[in-house]
């Protein structure tokens, strides 16, 4: 499991996968049983897309900060000259 959250090809793709996948389903919740007789705030037939795509939204965004806290790893070159 630690080999998969130090990959970074790994997260990073799953972390875009997630962020395409929540714009479709985040649209296609808020479009679905939109009628005049469904009040605002109901459950209606596209809240469980909605929150899904909510939740894909969330998960693909925290991921890396939190892949980040949990390894340690930065983004510089540890073999790039200081600026001292």
């Amino acid at each position: 499991m630690r080999a998969l959250v130090l990959n970074k090809t790994m997260y990073l793709g799953v972390s875009f996968v997630l962020l395409l996948v929540s714009l479709p389903l985040i649209s296609a919740g808020t479009t679905a049983g939109a009628s005049a007789e469904v009040p605002a705030g109901a459950s209606g037939p596209g809240a469980g897309l909605l929150w899904a795509g909510l939740v894909c939204l969330a998960v693909g965004i925290v991921l890396l900060p939190i892949q980040r806290l949990l390894t340690g790893t930065d983004d510089e070159d540890p073999d790039s000259p200081d600026d001292d």
